[in-house]
C-alpha cells in the first residue's frame, strides 16, 4: 500500500523520533509500506515521519547503488 508523503511544511517533520522496535508487527508493516512508497515515488530514501499514516519512530528506507533496504534505529557516527 502506497502511503501519502507529507509536504515539507508539515510540523511533524520537525519533531524528534523515538526508537523503533523491529519485533513489533506494526513497525515491520510500516517499514514495508515505506519501502513500497519510496519505490513508487522513485526516491532514494524516506523516513517514517515523512509519510501518513506514519509514526515518529526511527525507521528509514533507502535505495542507493550500494544499499537497498530498511534500517531500524540508524545512527550517524562521525
Amino acid at each position: 500500500m502506497i502511503l501519502k508523503v507529507l509536504s515539507e511544511t508539515n510540523p511533524k517533520l520537525r519533531k524528534k523520533a523515538t526508537p523503533a522496535n523491529p519485533e513489533l508487527a506494526h513497525h515491520r508493516t510500516l517499514a514495508g509500506r515505506m519501502f513500497e512508497t519510496m519505490k513508487a515515488h522513485k526516491a532514494l530514501g524516506i523516513a517514517s515521519n515523512q509519510v501518513f499514516p506514519g509514526e515518529l519512530v526511527r525507521i528509514i528506507a533507502i535505495n542507493t547503488k550500494t544499499y537497498t533496504g530498511i534500517m531500524f534505529n540508524p545512527e550517524i557516527i562521525l
